[in-house]
């Protein structure tokens, strides 16, 4: 797979220490103090927390990503595709892949986008797609063009078609039929 193109970064360059950001795993360090004063670099952070970038893939297509720490403490395991994580503080810089640790707990609304690096460390730095293409991701028994939202850990539902109201916020959209539990979809947590 070809790495994604960063287009904008909100005036900030990210740094892909991998060089592709759907592996990025940066080490969380306890030890340097959170007053260090690289405002960039808060216990090992490589990018600003939140900090929301789009890239561009070889197709051309935009996709917005932000920058996180995954930090659960029950620690799921981890999805076989890219599923939905909740933001874990008030801060929207924490995000844990299980559905009770959101913030407020168990709500669908506090879905902050999907996990990307499926081999990621729980307590490091990561990123999420919150916007955009993309590839295989968990989309449950969705129809072409229905609804996704998320329901549980690391877990999805589809809604019933595409002109099914949704009652919780929409994490994406399905491009095309589910097989096996996923599908190429559409993310729509954040705007272009």
């Amino acid at each position: 797979m070809a790495a994604d193109n960063v287009v904008f970064g909100s005036g900030l360059v990210p740094q892909f220490t991998t060089g592709d950001w759907t592996t990025v795993n940066d080490p969380y360090y306890a030890s340097l103090p959170t007053a260090n004063p690289d405002p960039f670099n808060k216990n090992g952070a490589r990018n600003v927390l939140g900090a929301a970038f789009l890239v561009q893939d070889s197709s051309g297509r935009l996709k917005k990503i932000r920058y996180v720490r995954y930090n659960s403490t029950a620690n799921p395991a981890a999805p076989a595709a890219p599923g939905p994580v909740y933001w874990a503080d008030n801060t929207r810089t924490v995000v844990t892949g299980k559905f009770s640790e959101s913030s407020p707990a168990s709500i669908s609304n506090m879905v902050a986008g999907y996990l990307v690096n499926l081999n990621f460390t729980n307590g490091n730095y990561i990123f999420i797609q919150t916007f955009g293409y993309l590839a295989q991701a968990l989309a449950g028994t969705a129809a072409a063009g229905a609804g996704i939202t998320a329901t549980g850990d690391f877990a999805v539902t589809a809604l019933a078609n595409a002109t099914t109201a949704p009652t919780v916020v929409v994490l994406a959209y399905a491009l095309a039929v589910a097989a096996g539990g996923k599908a190429d979809v559409n993310v729509c947590i954040d705007t272009l």
